[in-house]
């Protein structure tokens, strides 16, 4: 539990891929605020069920982001002025 001041903002990201690769192993996602972006790759030991599961970005002081995801078979998703503070 964390009862400090901290007012910064997240955003955590699960992904969900279609059959045979449905973890969404090697898709990149790219959380962008104001000019800075910052990415990941999913890797082999992210996993819905595992208990290192979802893919969770600092936001600092921002309420939104856009995200963008290049999924393993070179298809992106797009959503822009995403909420901060959920998944």
């Amino acid at each position: 539990r964390n009862d400090g001041p901290n007012q910064n903002h997240w955003m955590a990201i699960e992904l969900i891929g279609s059959a045979p690769n449905t973890a969404a192993i090697g898709a990149r996602v790219e959380v962008t605020v104001g000019s800075v972006v910052q990415s990941r790759e999913v890797g082999g030991g992210t996993h819905r069920y595992s208990q290192n599961h979802g893919i969770h970005f600092g936001l600092g002081s921002a309420t939104t982001a856009d995200v963008r995801v290049i999924w393993p078979n070179g298809t992106r998703s797009v959503r822009v002025q995403q909420p901060a503070d959920q998944k």
